[in-house]
């Protein structure tokens, strides 16, 4: 999958510096792994992968922009990319150079090593909480993990990718009483895994008092 993305990035560049007078080209791969509980109920687990590609280009000093999700567009990526430049921005910048670029920790390992049965659990956590104090309280739950890789080149020899891990906890609950509705709920994400709950549901219970 790498590799044909790479294939398909550099190609598209390559097009591109044929009718552009500069280019850059963005190639996005992720994964994620999301669980949800809806009213209380355990809903849907599953892994999903995505990949996408974006092109901006510069054109008589103006900004085009496409992007797609199908590698076998890379010509029509091109094409659109040029059309939107006839009426976008006008482009006072130029594209970096080769350089060196400050390392940000953005990914851990950690992330991906969380079973999904850890998150059912830590779920389960969050509404066995709150339920124990509010025991009417409709909630819905998001535990997700996900890794994404991102890489840029562009026509001026600059170049840049990372690799990213997000893992996210949230809560939001209803509260129906008569023709009143309550609303509360709390967040949380990182890169690394959010092993406790427990701010969430201290925010909740709080906004619940």
């Amino acid at each position: 999958m790498e590799k044909a993305l790479r294939q398909a990035q550099d190609g598209i560049l390559a097009q591109a510096m044929k009718v552009a007078d500069a280019a850059e080209v963005f190639v996005l791969s992720s994964e994620e792994t999301p669980v949800s509980f809806e009213a209380n109920r355990l809903k849907l687990l599953q892994t999903r992968q995505s990949q996408g590609l974006a092109l901006r280009l510069v054109k008589n000093g103006r900004l085009g922009f496409a992007s797609t999700t199908n590698l076998a567009h890379q010509g029509r990526l091109v094409e659109m990319a040029l059309e939107t430049a006839q009426f976008g921005a006008e482009a006072h910048f130029d594209f970096p150079n080769p350089g060196s670029l400050p390392p940000v920790e953005v990914y851990d390992a950690a992330v991906e090593a969380v079973s999904i049965d850890e998150m059912i659990h830590l779920g389960q956590g969050l509404i066995d909480a709150v339920r124990a104090a509010e025991p009417e309280l409709l909630c819905d739950v998001g535990v997700s993990r996900s890794r994404m890789t991102l890489r840029l080149v562009n026509s001026a020899g600059g170049q840049a990718a990372y690799t990213k891990t997000i893992f996210a906890l949230g809560l939001s609950g209803t509260l129906i009483r008569d023709t009143d509705m309550l609303f509360v709920g709390d967040w949380s994400s990182s890169c690394h895994p959010v092993p406790d709950g427990q701010p969430i549901i201290e925010e909740t219970l709080r906004q619940l008092e």
